[in-house]
C-alpha cells in the first residue's frame, strides 16, 4: 500500500513544486484504520471490487437549497459545506466523477478516518491522475441544516490539494465577497456516489443554486420540463442515450466540464445535431478529451456549456432526470 502512495505523482498547491506525501503521514493514517462495521458499514465484493452499504446516512423530510460560492460570472457548481465544527469549505459537485473525495490535509482537518479490513483503495476514472484515494468515513458532514452521517470520501493521498479532480477550473471568489472567502480551490469533490444518496439533487444553472433533498421526490413544474429521461448508469455513473448527427451513443453529463461535447477521437470539431431524448444541441462545439485531461474514453461527454442553461434534476427516488427551463 505504501509503495503505491509514494511512487504516485503528486501535485501541490499553486506556485509549490510536486511534494510526495510524507512516509510517517501515510503511517499514521493507515494506522488509524478501523472496521468498518464500527460505522454500521457493511462491505462486499462484486466483480466491479469492493461494495460498501450504509453510508451516506440522511434524516427524513430534510432538504437543503445552496447557492454557488463561484464567481458571480460562472455556473460552475460550487458549494459551501461545513463538518462538525463552523469551518467552511468549498466542494466541486461533479457528475463525471464515480466516488466521492478529500484531499489529505482536509481529510485530517475533518478526522477522515479510513475503514479496514480491507483497505480499499481506488483511482479516480473520470481524470487522468495516478494517485490513488483511500476509502474513509467522515462523521458528519452538514448541507446547510441537513446532515450527511457516517460520509463515505477517498482521501487523495497526496501531500497538496486535489490537482485534476479539481478540472483546472478557476474557483476563486476572493474579490467577489465581503466577508471571509473560502478555500480558493475546492477541497472536496462530491460524486455519483453522493447525488445517489438523496431522494433528488437539482443543479440549478440559471440561478445558480443546488437542491438537495433526503426522502421527497421532485414533481416537476409541467410549464417549464423540456425533457424527461431515464437514470441509467454506466460504471457507476450518470449516462444517457442520445445521438450525435443520427450516431446512436451512451452520453455522461458532466456538471464541471467547460466545453460543449468532448469526446476521445473526434472526427470533426463541430457536431450538427446531438440529441438526448427531447433535447436538441445544434452546431455543438466538440473538443477532445485529452485536451481536458479527461479519463472513460468510450463515452462522449455532455458538459456543463450546455447543460448551463437548464435546471437538471436527479431523481434517484424515480429513477428519472427532467430538464426544465429556469423560473
Amino acid at each position: 500500500m505504501l509503495v503505491l502512495v509514494f511512487a504516485s505523482a503528486c501535485a501541490t498547491r499553486k506556485p509549490a513544486e510536486p511534494k510526495p506525501l510524507p512516509p510517517e503521514q501515510a503511517q499514521a493514517f493507515f494506522r488509524g484504520a478501523r472496521d468498518p462495521r464500527q460505522f454500521w458499514l457493511t462491505v462486499y465484493e462484486s466483480d466491479a471490487g469492493p461494495v460498501v452499504t450504509g453510508g451516506n446516512r440522511l434524516h427524513a423530510e430534510r432538504f437543503a437549497h445552496m447557492p454557488f460560492v463561484s464567481s458571480r460570472s460562472s455556473t460552475l457548481p460550487l458549494l459551501e459545506i461545513r463538518g462538525r465544527h463552523p469551518t467552511e469549505y468549498a466542494a466541486l459537485l461533479d457528475t463525471s466523477s464515480r466516488g466521492s473525495w478529500v484531499d489529505f490535509d482536509t481529510a485530517r482537518a475533518v478526522r477522515a478516518t479510513p475503514i479496514a479490513p480491507p483497505l480499499i483503495t481506488k483511482h479516480a476514472e473520470h481524470v487522468a491522475d495516478p494517485n490513488i484515494g483511500c476509502l474513509s468515513v467522515i462523521s458528519t458532514i452538514r448541507l446547510e441544516n441537513l446532515r450527511v452521517e457516517s460520509a463515505l470520501f477517498y482521501v487523495r493521498m497526496v501531500d497538496g490539494p486535489l490537482g485534476p479532480l479539481l478540472r483546472n477550473v478557476p474557483t476563486d471568489r476572493k474579490k467577489e465577497r465581503k466577508r471571509a472567502p473560502a478555500p480558493l480551490e475546492a477541497s472536496f469533490v462530491l460524486g455519483c456516489d453522493w447525488i445517489k444518496s438523496f431522494a433528488f439533487v437539482q443543479i440549478d444553472y440559471p440561478n445558480r443554486s443546488v437542491a438537495f433533498s433526503s426522502t421527497r421526490s421532485y414533481t416537476p413544474s409541467e410549464d417549464h420540463v423540456i425533457a424527461v429521461l431515464p437514470l441509467r448508469e454506466k460504471n457507476g455513473i450518470f449516462a444517457f442515450r442520445g445521438t450525435i448527427d443520427t450516431e446512436p451513443v451512451i452520453f455522461l453529463l458532466d456538471s464541471v466540464g467547460d466545453y460543449e461535447l468532448a469526446m476521445a477521437r473526434p472526427a470533426d470539431p463541430r457536431a450538427r445535431r446531438v440529441t438526448v431524448g427531447d433535447l436538441v444541441f445544434r452546431n455543438t462545439d466538440v473538443v477532445p478529451l485529452d485536451e481536458h485531461h479527461l479519463g472513460l474514453p468510450d463515452h462522449p461527454r455532455i458538459g456543463r456549456k450546455l447543460l448551463e442553461h437548464y435546471r437538471v434534476t436527479f431523481d434517484r427516488s424515480q429513477r428519472l432526470v427532467f430538464f426544465e427551463r429556469p423560473k
